[in-house]
């Protein structure tokens, strides 16, 4: 087995467990392009390797990664807790929870913590509305 068998199956190990399982491979179009440089099919011999491909393209993966993972943290205390969510305003889960790219809002609704309702579009926020009404911190 030589060097290139090695990082190969480093990196596929790397990509099983992005970030502890919170990240995840993005599938827009610069990020496939993204692992199309990063995961080039001729891997290097050695270290030193640089015939057919440069090694800094190796790192490009990391421009393909995204976060999915949502936790709750108590502005108070700084340590993360666990609430209720309403995502989609249908299902109910508690935090930490990974999102799939088909949640379109996400509610927290709780006595403890204000309420807050997010929008979202394809991962990304959209829309930030703070449900209190009474302006007290």
């Amino acid at each position: 087995m030589h060097y290139g068998h090695n990082m190969a199956i480093n990196m596929a190990l790397g990509f099983l467990f992005l970030g502890s399982g919170a990240f995840t491979l993005s599938r827009t179009p610069f990020a496939v392009a993204a692992l199309m440089c990063a995961l080039y099919p001729v891997f290097p011999a050695d270290p030193n390797d640089n015939r057919f491909h440069l090694q800094a393209l190796r790192h490009f993966w990391v421009m393909a990664i995204e976060t999915r993972l949502v936790q709750a943290r108590d502005i108070d205390t700084g340590e993360f807790v666990q609430v209720d969510v309403i995502l989609n305003k249908t299902q109910n889960v508690r935090t930490p929870v990974l999102l799939n790219e088909d949640v379109e809002s996400l509610e927290l609704k709780n006595e403890r913590y204000y309420p807050v309702s997010l929008k979202l579009c394809k991962g990304k926020i959209v829309s930030n509305k703070n449900n209190n009404k009474s302006g007290q911190k």
